[in-house]
């Protein structure tokens, strides 16, 4: 570890992101349709569709509790998940869950796929562990796709900053209430999308974050040229 000069201080800034416009739910079974045909696999019949982008890792990212949740959840019917193909746990995965419920990608995808899987599909599942999230997440939100994780929002607020208004669960039986206040229709995830939208364009759009940066180094750099 180096020695900091007197004085430095480090900022946080957020990676900044675009930000993509929310497809209607129409035309985002349409693109969902048009991926997994293109994959080879089958469309879910199913109400809700969500998609788990992330490695399947129970002990890095808790999948076990959302595929144990899942598996409890009444009228499963109406609910389907997408799980990208790859991770340690990914075999083991297939075992939890009946057929049916859940669509093994046979591969994981490049991000441009990764991007249009965010933008079809009705929810992203990320992790359960870690209480903050990474560029997957983000770049979800972004799409405005609604989130389901573990956020720690204590830990962001003792820094001063806001929380994303996540699908927030950590625990197998919290994912279970999460994914029934889904089914049920008490959970509106059309709402959750628009909230999820707001916050990363104020917190990670690059037209709010970029120009944030710039005036950091001016105030850095005093002698910087406004040019």
């Amino acid at each position: 570890v180096f020695d900091m000069p007197p004085g430095f201080r480090y900022r946080f800034l957020p990676i900044p992101l675009p930000i993509r416009p929310r497809l209607p739910k129409e035309q985002r079974h349409r693109l969902l349709s048009e991926l997994l045909t293109g994959l080879g696999q089958p469309v879910p019949d199913s109400e809700h569709v969500a998609f788990l982008p992330s490695r399947v890792s129970f002990y890095w990212k808790g999948t076990d509790r959302f595929l144990q949740a899942l598996a409890r959840l009444e009228d499963n019917r109406r609910f389907h998940l997408i799980v990208s193909g790859w991770g340690k746990d990914y075999e083991r995965a297939q075992q939890m869950v009946t057929p049916g419920m859940i669509t093994f990608l046979p591969c994981a995808v490049s991000k441009p796929i990764l991007y249009d899987f965010f933008s079809a599909v009705d929810l992203v599942v990320d992790q359960f562990i870690m209480g903050t999230y990474g560029l997957a997440a983000i770049e979800a939100m972004s799409t405005g796709a609604p989130v389901m994780m573990w956020v720690d929002d204590q830990a962001y607020l003792a820094k001063g900053w806001q929380p994303p208004p996540v699908l927030n669960a950590r625990s197998e039986n919290t994912i279970l209430d999460v994914l029934t206040g889904i089914v049920s229709g008490e959970i509106d995830l059309e709402a959750q999308g628009r909230a999820m939208h707001d916050w990363v364009r104020q917190t990670h759009g690059e037209e709010v974050v970029v120009p944030r940066f710039v005036e950091q180094c001016r105030t850095a750099l005093p002698g910087l040229s406004r040019s």
